[in-house]
């Protein structure tokens, strides 16, 4: 086991100008996020068509993301059924069937940013919510680049746009919602290994 004790705070980013949108000339580092997954698909001609019906006319970055973000929150329906949460879908897949959990909420709001130029991550990590028994649970949300302010988080499932409360304990920044955040590996010589299951990742407020 690996224990740990992690004290954590909200770094608010102040978005205090209007940044100008479609965004132009990006650095060559950020450029990567702008491209499309196996899984954020953004590439799809629906996505593309709902992302430039959503954001058409404005010129204002930040009220293009937070559009796509509430959109998002409003219309995909959260739902823990079996097949969502233990297979997550591809972002294609939520926008036809609008339900999900929040790597699927997160994948579509990912996808929709890419399809209209916006570089985005997909961000794993914990978070506290009454949702699940112990407090914390595995979660995702994502962080948006805006230029000259930097990463800045949003949250689609808890609505939380523009920031991240202090409980979202950020682990991973995958490529691909399907790339795990913890890696586990067994080496034995002159013998066997049968591990039994893991358990989830266990955290308590101090």
């Amino acid at each position: 086991s690996v224990k740990a004790n992690l004290k954590n705070k909200n770094e608010i980013v102040k978005v205090k100008k209007k940044v100008d949108f479609p965004i132009r000339n990006l650095p060559e580092d950020i450029e990567e996020y702008l491209e499309a997954s196996q899984t954020i698909d953004s590439e799809t001609e629906e996505i593309i068509r709902l992302a430039s019906e959503l954001v058409e006319g404005e010129d204002d970055l930040y009220v293009v993301v937070y559009k796509l973000a509430d959109w998002t929150k409003n219309n995909i329906k959260y739902n823990l059924s079996t097949f969502t949460s233990d297979a997550s879908q591809k972002a294609s897949w939520v926008l036809d069937n609008r339900k999900g959990v929040c790597d699927e909420m997160t994948t579509l709001f990912v996808a929709m940013l890419l399809s209209v130029g916006i570089p985005a991550k997909f961000v794993s990590g914990m978070v506290h919510t009454s949702a699940i028994d112990d407090g914390f649970g595995a979660h995702a949300w994502a962080e948006i680049y805006l230029p000259d302010q930097g990463w800045v988080p949003f949250d689609p499932t808890f609505g939380q746009l523009g920031f991240v409360d202090a409980t979202h304990i950020k682990m991973d920044e995958p490529r691909d919602f399907r790339d795990s955040s913890v890696g586990f590996l067994w080496k034995v010589r002159d013998g066997t290994v049968t591990p039994g299951s893991i358990d989830n990742i266990d955290v308590e407020v101090l």
